[in-house]
């Protein structure tokens, strides 16, 4: 009969070097699975800073928007304020203008109402 090959001394040895690899294959598993969850850990920490960084940025957003929007708003009044103190002087104006020449049109129609009266007189004297 022939041998076989590998003895029961050669199977152990086989079995001892798959062992070993599978160990070894294990332990370079779990270093990269705690790489890994270094790494997730660090990631978090970066996803947290920006998220807070953001808050932080968008707050200061709205803060910058409510101030420009009151100012503005500020700054539109005072402008509407100045335009109605305008608008009040010219009606102001116009009114004494109105008076003035309402005046002056009684006083021209009073004149040509004379002047007409006047007329109509000599015409009652030479015509007779």
């Amino acid at each position: 009969m022939a041998k076989k090959k590998g003895s029961k001394k050669g199977q152990s040895e086989e079995k001892g070097q798959s062992r070993t690899s599978v160990n070894s294959y294990q332990q370079g598993v779990e270093a990269e699975k705690g790489k890994m969850d270094a790494y997730a850990k660090s990631m978090q920490t970066d996803v947290n800073f920006m998220q807070n960084d953001f808050k932080k940025h968008a707050k200061e957003i709205k803060q910058a928007a409510a101030a420009l929007l009151e100012a503005g708003t500020k700054e539109m009044s005072e402008k509407v304020g100045g335009f109605r103190k305008e608008i009040r002087a010219q009606v102001k104006e116009n009114r004494e203008a109105i008076a003035y020449m309402g005046g002056s049109v009684q006083a021209l129609t009073k004149a040509i109402d004379q002047k007409k009266n006047d007329f109509q007189q000599w015409v009652r004297d030479f015509w007779g």
